[in-house]
């Protein structure tokens, strides 16, 4: 003989709470629990980023961003929005590390992309008696490592008055700073932001209201 399992309830405890669930999950406060929690784990994510991978003084990139993290309500729930910010004088976004593309010349005929620590994180412009050089593999902006002083006919080493980390700098008689480039394609990086698992972890931990 086959025995039919039987669920019976005593009390019942689980739909009330269940439909206070529901009830407090009104779009405004989904959005002033989740909101706030997910900005907060965006901006950690960012601030510990790091420095370059290729070790060059650190331009506090990412730490700009993590202070430039919003968010909003929406239609369907939450937005996270990062603003852009300043970086060498120019505003910035931060889609381009993330997705990746290209960039071409706008405002100039070339752009200069920084090949050494000393003008990592500058642009031309900090570098006085900066010169072109051609050569087989490009066009640089380069500047002399060491020069000869007017007053004393001394060798004046380029550590003195040369902009940029200057104290990084070392003993050349020339110091290649810029490749000039029509564009650039960078590689998108979507660790540049937290996983989708952590976003939707930390906003189901904050979404459920205490059931008392």
């Amino acid at each position: 003989m086959t025995v039919a399992p039987v669920i019976r309830i005593v009390n019942d405890t689980a739909t009330p709470a269940l439909r206070e669930f529901m009830a407090g999950m009104t779009p405004e406060r989904f959005a002033g629990r989740v909101g706030p929690k997910v900005q907060e784990l965006v901006e950690v994510h960012l601030a510990a980023l790091g420095p370059n991978s290729k070790g060059y003084p650190s331009t506090g990139f990412y730490e700009k961003f993590a202070r430039n993290v919003r968010w909003t309500p929406d239609a369907r729930g939450v937005l996270i929005g990062i603003l852009p910010a300043i970086v060498n004088g120019r505003q910035v976004g931060l889609a381009l590390r993330v997705f990746g593309g290209t960039i071409t010349a706008q405002t100039v005929d070339m752009l200069a992309i920084p090949i050494s620590p000393v003008s990592y994180g500058h642009v031309p412009s900090d570098f006085p008696n900066l010169f072109l050089l051609k050569t087989v593999k490009g066009a640089y902006l380069c500047q002399r490592g060491q020069q000869v002083s007017e007053k004393t006919g001394r060798m004046i080493h380029a550590g003195r008055g040369q902009g940029g980390n200057a104290g990084r700098r070392v003993a050349a008689d020339l110091v290649f700073l810029f490749k000039l480039q029509a564009s650039v394609t960078q590689e998108g990086d979507l660790d540049v932001l937290p996983s989708d698992d952590a976003i939707l972890g930390t906003a189901l931990a904050f979404a459920r209201p205490e059931l008392n």
